[in-house]
């Protein structure tokens, strides 16, 4: 195989990135988990400063309830992206140079989901029997 079509061949592959599907691009779950961990410090800090701020407990305890949805929609967004990882192959839009082919989250990346995902279902599970009143 000639220099040329080698490189053909990598060009190839680099443009295939386009036509992977949407949710299993490493781009677009990284864009997913960024903008939901910015998203939520926002939310945590206006709602931890309008809660310090009022006199009521009544707006004490629904800007408590509004923190964690934020953080409850923080971990599901996590929770998905693990699944994403676990369940199938997530594209990078980098060239494996061995195969030619784009690079796919490999079983460090898949060892990774796993852990978070048992660490967020490990504290929201602690967190619904330390707390069941919370949930009700």
């Amino acid at each position: 195989m000639s220099r040329s079509d080698r490189i053909e061949r990598r060009l190839a592959a680099k443009r295939s990135y386009q036509t992977v599907p949407f949710l299993r691009r490493s781009r677009t779950l990284e864009s997913i988990l960024a903008t939901t961990c910015v998203l939520t410090l926002i939310v945590l800090k206006i709602a931890s400063q309008v809660g310090l701020l009022a006199g009521s407990d009544s707006v004490g305890t629904a800007m408590a309830l509004i923190c964690l949805l934020a953080l409850l929609v923080a971990a599901l967004s996590v929770l998905f992206i693990c699944t994403l990882a676990l369940t199938g192959p997530v594209y990078k839009k980098q060239l494996d140079f061995a195969t030619g082919e784009l690079e796919t989250y490999g079983p460090i990346d898949k060892f990774a989901a796993i852990v978070l995902a048992a660490l967020i279902i490990g504290a929201l599970g602690y967190i619904a029997c330390r707390f069941p009143d919370v949930f009700v």
